[in-house]
């Protein structure tokens, strides 16, 4: 466009060297269309303008990573002169990286036409993903001249990670689970056989696996086991959100939302109760979210993703002042590519929780499958 601008100055300042060396009628013509026409094009396209109405939508709101995402865009032409040429710009910006793209449409229509257009996107990565009209420029037929357009409109997509589910049998799981636990009740009996509830005398309808022979042979009577019931504590999330904003850091934590997304939906499934927590560096505090449904998991998620990414470990130093670490068992996500772990002393919750090195988790692309499948044996 400035190439062209600077062409039509020199054919302007040509015509006037003419009208100045030579008192013709046809030169001097030449030279006021020339200077005319700027003009008479902007309030042409300034009328044209007002004849253009633009429509954006985007039908899905959440999507998960990879997923395409549709934007349709549809301009009505009202005026009966075509429009030349139409440029829309709209940037795609990552609320939890700051990192923006720019996408570009341009297209002409007809007069007393619309012409309805689809622009698809990739979401690449997870996350909020804001999107709004930048700018609108409309061209004349010699793309000398542009004036400024008008459409309003943004929205919001959620990009959720991908979800991985465990490959093996979840009830096997569950059992190499509770069996790692080292509390049981005291009011109640249970089916644990590591430990031995209570004593009692045989009944009609008992189980005759859990006879007790070697006592049952000093009696009349014959007695049965109870076993106990494990106490399994409150299983907590710990999501370290340590990352850069540059292409491999945005990969970096996707790997911890989809390894967080796979526990959480893991523990769900599995009926045994958690809680979620990270840190909010716009307000700098550390939250905590009780998880009960898919429902929940999913909103946390979705929180979790709109937080902006730090360099600074926040989650873990500020855990251990807080009051969230009572009676359980934490497990912090964090990137593989942070596995200097030199900040991490032996710390020790007000109530006595500790992190133990198999508790520490370190998201990978090749190893989130591997953390769903053998997480109950590595707690």
């Amino acid at each position: 466009m400035l190439k062209r601008k600077i062409l039509y100055l020199v054919a302007l300042v040509c015509v006037l060297s003419v009208n100045i060396l030579y008192i013709e009628y046809t030169p001097f013509i030449l030279l006021i269309i020339m200077i005319l026409f700027p003009i008479v094009i902007r309030v042409f396209l300034k009328i044209q303008t007002n004849h253009l109405e633009i429509q954006i939508s985007i039908q899905d709101k959440i999507v998960s990573q990879g997923d395409t995402v549709v934007i349709k865009t549809k301009i009505h032409n009202t005026f009966i002169f075509p429009t030349p040429n139409i440029v829309l710009k709209f940037r795609v910006r990552y609320l939890n990286y700051d990192v923006d793209n720019v996408h570009t449409i341009n297209s002409s229509v007809r007069g007393n036409r619309v012409f309805e257009l689809n622009t698809n996107l990739i979401m690449n990565y997870c996350g909020t993903v804001y999107l709004y009209v930048e700018q609108v420029r409309l061209f004349d037929y010699l793309s000398l001249f542009k004036v400024k357009g008008r459409c309003f409109y943004n929205s919001s997509i959620v990009v959720m990670p991908k979800l991985y589910k465990p490959t093996h049998d979840n009830e096997r799981a569950y059992n190499a689970y509770v069996s790692e636990v080292d509390e049981y009740s005291q009011d109640k009996s249970g089916d644990d056989p590591s430990e031995i509830f209570d004593l009692r005398e045989y009944a009609d309808g008992d189980n005759l696996n859990r006879i007790h022979w070697k006592l049952s042979s000093r009696g009349e009577s014959l007695i049965v086991k109870e076993y106990s019931c494990p106490i399994a504590k409150t299983e907590l999330i710990l999501v370290e959100l340590l990352a850069t904003s540059s292409k491999a850091g945005k990969k970096n934590i996707d790997y911890i939302y989809q390894t967080v997304y796979a526990l959480g939906n893991y523990f769900w499934h599995n009926e045994i109760s958690f809680k979620l927590a990270y840190y909010d560096i716009s307000s700098c505090n550390l939250k905590c979210i009780t998880i009960d449904s898919f429902e929940k998991l999913q909103s946390a998620v979705i929180n979790i993703i709109e937080m902006k990414v730090y360099k600074e470990p926040y989650a873990w130093n500020n855990f251990w002042i807080s009051e969230i670490s009572e009676d359980a068992r934490i497990h912090y996500i964090m990137s593989k590519a942070y596995e200097n772990l030199e900040y991490m002393d032996a710390k020790v919750g007000k109530n006595g929780g500790c992190i133990g090195e198999n508790n520490i988790i370190l998201a990978d692309e090749n190893n989130i499958q591997e953390i769903v499948d053998l997480f109950y044996l590595k707690v």
